[in-house]
């Protein structure tokens, strides 16, 4: 006889997420429901007569939710309560944004929540997967977005990692000259530069007396790269052919050359 079935009220608690909209399932007999939330602060919507109604809590502290189940053909009733409570969903932290020189490499790093999903964009990175920790070798600006769990809400967060261009100096083949010749040297423009001589431009003259090395460190922000060049001077030499001489035709003349080293006469 139905109306000796006992009247049952039972719903289950779902795992909640804070800021979550929770859809409440109804497992009781009856026909007739009254749900209160316990949450006042929500005025109206505190209060329900759906069978499996949903609700959004106010703020994310525990509630107490109670369900009267009614049989519509008769007097039974029966009443239940439950406790909700939220997880957060704020929990995942990656370590500060971080600026690099090209060709350098980078630590990404986060904590809060269970478990990790990776990092992404994958592309660039030595352990996308389940790693909150691994290393990232970007060629550009690249921002990397780690996803976590704490077990049933997931939470996302940023690391930016700019990468700075590190200038490439070349101040070209070791270089030759004369004593007393005036060269120049240069690398590109663009950057700040501090030469071994002082100068702090990009192109000098130089007229060095003996062999000398010269280097330039050119700088972006913390990135830096160093050249040189090794310039070799030759001494300079006085060159005498001797005295003019006046020979008769069809006759030789030793000519006699000195200073330097090799000779070519014409």
């Amino acid at each position: 006889d139905c109306a000796d079935m006992p009247m049952i009220a039972d719903f289950s608690v779902p795992l909640a997420c804070e800021g979550d909209t929770v859809l409440f399932n109804n497992n009781s007999t009856g026909s007739i429901f009254a749900w209160n939330f316990g949450d006042p602060a929500s005025g109206s919507n505190n209060n329900s007569t759906l069978f499996r109604p949903s609700h959004k809590f106010t703020t994310s502290a525990n509630y107490t939710i109670t369900l009267i189940a009614f049989d519509g053909g008769s007097s039974k009733s029966d009443t239940i309560q439950k406790s909700i409570s939220f997880l957060p969903k704020r929990f995942v932290n990656a370590d500060a944004d971080v600026s690099i020189c090209s060709g350098d490499s980078t630590l990404l790093s986060a904590t809060g929540g269970t478990s990790a999903y990776g990092w992404q964009p994958g592309k660039s990175v030595r352990d996308s997967v389940y790693y909150y920790s691994t290393y990232a070798f970007p060629t550009l600006s690249t921002n990397y977005i780690i996803k976590a769990s704490n077990g049933g809400c997931y939470d996302y967060d940023t690391l930016v990692v700019t990468v700075v261009e590190t200038p490439k100096v070349s101040l070209g083949k070791n270089l030759t000259i004369c004593q007393g010749v005036t060269t120049q040297l240069s690398v590109t423009n663009g950057y700040s530069y501090l030469w071994n001589t002082g100068a702090t431009v990009n192109v000098i003259e130089i007229s060095p007396q003996k062999t000398t090395t010269y280097s330039v460190l050119a700088i972006n922000g913390a990135c830096f790269d160093k050249g040189h060049v090794l310039i070799s001077v030759l001494s300079t030499y006085t060159v005498y052919a001797g005295e003019n001489a006046t020979i008769i035709s069809g006759t030789n003349i030793i000519l006699v050359g000195s200073g330097g080293g090799a000779f070519t006469w014409s």
